[in-house]
């Protein structure tokens, strides 16, 4: 199956990162998701299972739980779902513990999917067969931990394509939400900074340096001045994660010199359908790069002689 362009360049946030907590349970709670588990499992009709609520008595909490629309049956069982580094004993108690308070809740005992993030088993990586099964592909995800897709041996798998996907869309809007509640947070510690230095400024007539309101004053800045530091760090090593890198600065002209001054039509349609999309500053070098892994722009041997090309192109 052919990989949509955008997923070609995407990066799975580093604190989202496949296998782990976050990044699962997103993913094992979308609906299209949970439609093609329990079609593996049950061979049930979509939209048949949803999810429910994992807390369980004495502070416990597991990971995804699915239970039918309709009303628990024997056809119709709860299905537990783990997302687990390790297996161990300690964990198996804990999964026995489960076990037993979903039976207590619904009557039935549920079934039980686990999937290992630790290892990923070779037989997955040698799958000859061009659709995994929604189950094996989940724990191929799962297992690898790859943010991007093009670092997995089967990224043309449909499922595959399917997960990176989600994981693009749902994490755009966690990521969004994240830096919306920083900028606030600096704009919020930028005005009372602002504030307490009009109070210094008032106060600097009246009363002595050394007087404790001066001390609350200057503490308040100070305080102030640090959150707002930061927060815009965070802010700017998450652009790294978040957003299109800055573009490297051109290079020396003798290199334009030795550059093919043609592109095929596949390579401009290429360039131009994702320009189209684009939005924000376009880093040539990463798009080089992304290009490159799927077969174009092999006469160029980086983003700014590709740059220069495609200006000719557009001038001519």
């Amino acid at each position: 199956m052919q990989i949509p362009e955008d997923l070609h360049l995407f990066k799975i946030p580093s604190d989202y990162r496949p296998g782990d907590d976050k990044l699962s349970k997103i993913i094992l709670s979308n609906s299209t998701i949970i439609d093609q588990i329990l079609k593996s499992l049950l061979d049930v009709t979509p939209g048949t299972y949803t999810t429910d609520n994992t807390e369980w008595p004495n502070d416990l909490r597991s990971d995804i739980l699915y239970v039918p629309r309709i009303g628990i049956s024997s056809s119709l069982p709860p299905i537990l779902i783990e997302v687990q580094k390790r297996i161990d004993q300690t964990f198996m108690a804990k999964l026995i513990t489960y076990s037993i308070n979903v039976f207590m809740r619904y009557k039935f005992y549920p079934i039980v999917l686990i999937f290992c993030v630790d290892t990923v088993n070779q037989a997955v990586i040698n799958e000859s067969s061009a659709n995994m099964d929604p189950i094996v592909a989940i724990q191929y995800f799962f297992g690898s931990q790859q943010r991007t897709i093009m670092a997995l041996d089967l990224y043309d798998d449909v499922t595959i394509i399917e997960l990176y996907t989600i994981a693009k869309n749902e994490t755009e809007k966690h990521v969004g939400a994240s830096k919306s509640q920083l900028n606030a947070l600096t704009t919020i510690c930028s005005a009372s900074e602002d504030q307490f230095k009009k109070i210094k400024n008032i106060l600097k007539d009246e009363l002595p340096a050394n007087s404790k309101a001066f001390r609350y004053v200057n503490q308040g800045i100070d305080y102030h001045s640090k959150l707002k530091r930061k927060y815009e760090e965070i802010i700017f090593e998450d652009k790294d994660e978040t957003t299109t890198p800055m573009e490297e600065p051109a290079e020396i002209k003798v290199i334009e010199s030795v550059v093919q001054s043609s592109l095929t039509h596949e390579e401009i349609t290429f360039i131009e359908n994702f320009i189209s999309k684009k939005n924000g500053k376009m880093s040539w070098k990463t798009f080089w790069e992304a290009g490159s892994r799927v077969g174009y722009f092999k006469r160029y041997r980086n983003g700014e002689s590709l740059r220069v090309t495609y200006a000719r192109v557009r001038k001519d």
